[in-house]
């Protein structure tokens, strides 16, 4: 059963494929994929899907802490997401966005928001 670690604090030069031969003495990669670290401002997250569980716990042990071009890694266990539901007081398909016909045709619906009966882009005129 595979499994995914999250590699973080690495520098933001680091391609998918160093990552990859960073971990793969560990065990088989099955895919990585780089994300952005919006909260740190700088450096990058990694995200190793390894094919045994043993591989990801022995890359966990021995990448945490370790230095690698200057930075120390933070090596973690990845956390799977589970697929967003739609919210319970939503009525309708989870996939009807606002101003959609729901009865299949796509487009703004008659006075929704997409459409301001020719008044304008501010949907009207102020009078004085």
């Amino acid at each position: 059963m595979s499994m995914t670690i999250r590699v973080g604090n690495l520098d933001v030069s680091t391609k998918e494929s160093d990552l990859e031969q960073l971990c793969s003495p560990f065990g088989r990669v099955n895919r990585v994929r780089l994300v952005a670290n919006i909260p740190a401002e700088s450096g990058v997250l990694g995200i190793v899907e390894m094919r045994s569980e043993q591989g990801c716990k022995a890359a966990m042990a021995a990448l945490g802490g370790q230095d690698y071009r200057g930075r120390a890694l933070t090596v973690c266990r990845g956390i799977r997401r589970r697929p967003a539901e739609a919210h319970p007081g939503m009525s309708g398909p989870a996939s009807a966005t606002r101003g959609q016909k729901l009865d299949g045709n796509s487009g703004p619906m008659p006075g929704g928001f997409g459409d301001r009966g020719g008044k304008g882009s501010r949907g009207g005129q102020f009078f004085m």
